[in-house]
């Protein structure tokens, strides 16, 4: 299976067909990873996160490099989506769609290419700040 990561730059969290960003296609993704939001099966359901690892080879992810792919886009509340590709039928199921809360840029020690971590959870804590008019 083939993993796809999209992000969604310039619109709202809560827009229901955005423009995806796809960072797959031509970033180095090193690690994804989603907990369920429970433990046991009785257990009350948390709101899911994740971790995103992103190898940043020329600056695109670094905030002060103003020449970056990303510069200023990189803010939290914006959507993002994790998807499974099928490469034999090219079938693509979604596994994740949520919200980014951070974006951490971490240099390597060698400064030869650097980490992106992108930290993100479900839409839980955004409806349950959500008020609801009657």
């Amino acid at each position: 299976m083939i993993t796809r990561v999209s992000v969604e730059f310039s619109q709202a969290w809560n827009v229901a067909s955005p423009s995806w960003t796809r960072l797959d296609q031509d970033y180095k993704i090193e690690s994804v990873d989603t907990s369920l939001g429970l433990d046991r099966e009785m257990d009350d359901v948390d709101e899911v996160l994740g971790v995103l690892v992103i190898r940043d080879d020329q600056g695109h992810f670094d905030p002060m490099y103003a020449a970056g792919d990303f510069y200023g886009l990189m803010v939290p509340d914006v959507q993002i989506k994790v998807e499974l590709e099928n490469p034999v039928t090219n079938a693509v199921s979604t596994i994740f769609r949520g919200v980014v809360e951070s974006w951490r840029y971490v240099p390597h020690p060698t400064e030869r290419w650097h980490y992106c971590t992108i930290t993100f959870t479900d839409y839980t804590p955004k409806i349950t700040e959500t008020e609801i008019f009657p």
